[in-house]
């Protein structure tokens, strides 16, 4: 499905984006709030055709849509169809992701033996990841600095497109310096900044789908993926750990 495609269908539709704010990717949103809509059971091939979407990404998405309890599977021979549970049932996948979230912090809490003053946050879905964004440009304590350790993220490019303008300002009137190490192929976003921006590239680098910043006694891990996540920690120890780490990146790195 094209990028023209999507916002065409969102705009159609404005439960497309209430869903994505909830943690839902936007083809899971597009296949849910069809299959609801249509009320009935429906085959892979017809999901596809009616929301513009390529057959693979459809057969991608709806075990996921399955698994977060929002989609029925219902099998006729060797032919799967598959069918929208009530809106309620979005209440329970909800809680499910808030207590995978919860656990997670928790099982990482005991892997962390530092022995150190520190807070765990997690955020998940996109509007979330805009939020923190921008409090944390609007927070950094000003003339100071920020280390990014990132991977090539069109996702990450999508969703923060509408506030690249007032991230910006915000780093700008505060002041702030940015370090960036990626592997050699960027985010394109970063090709325009000019204003205390540094790049730097590490060829050897290779982080899948994880992206690292480190700022202000806190580190985040961003996930790059469905649902994007953040999961941070705050410790002032901890960052100035990472920020050591990165230093030594850094200097490995090329311009």
């Amino acid at each position: 499905m094209t990028t023209k495609e999507l916002s065409k269908k969102e705009v159609e539709n404005p439960y497309i984006e209430k869903l994505a704010d909830l943690g839902f990717s936007k083809a899971e949103a597009l296949i849910y709030v069809y299959l609801l809509e249509k009320g009935t059971e429906t085959g892979v091939s017809k999901i596809a055709v009616g929301i513009s979407m390529h057959r693979q990404q459809v057969y991608i998405t709806l075990p996921l849509l399955v698994e977060a309890g929002i989609v029925e599977e219902i099998k006729e021979g060797k032919i799967s169809k598959y069918k929208a549970r009530p809106p309620h049932r979005l209440e329970h996948s909800i809680r499910r992701k808030m207590v995978l979230a919860e656990d997670l912090a928790q099982e990482l809490q005991k892997v962390s033996k530092i022995g150190n003053e520190q807070d765990f946050e997690v955020l998940i879905g996109e509007q979330a990841f805009r939020n923190y964004e921008l409090q944390k440009s609007l927070n950094i304590p000003r003339d100071s600095s920020q280390y990014i350790i990132g991977v090539k993220s069109d996702k990450y490019l999508s969703i923060t497109k509408d506030i690249q303008d007032e991230y910006s300002k915000n780093l700008k009137d505060r002041n702030i310096k940015t370090y960036y190490l990626g592997g050699e192929e960027a985010p394109e976003i970063y090709d325009s900044i000019s204003y205390h921006f540094e790049r730097r590239t590490l060829k050897k680098l290779n982080l899948r789908s994880m992206s690292m910043g480190i700022s202000d006694g806190r580190i985040s891990f961003y996930g790059n993926v469905e649902p994007i996540s953040i999961y941070t920690i705050y410790s002032d120890k901890i960052a100035e750990d990472y920020k050591q780490f990165f230093m030594m990146l850094w200097e490995m790195a090329s311009l």
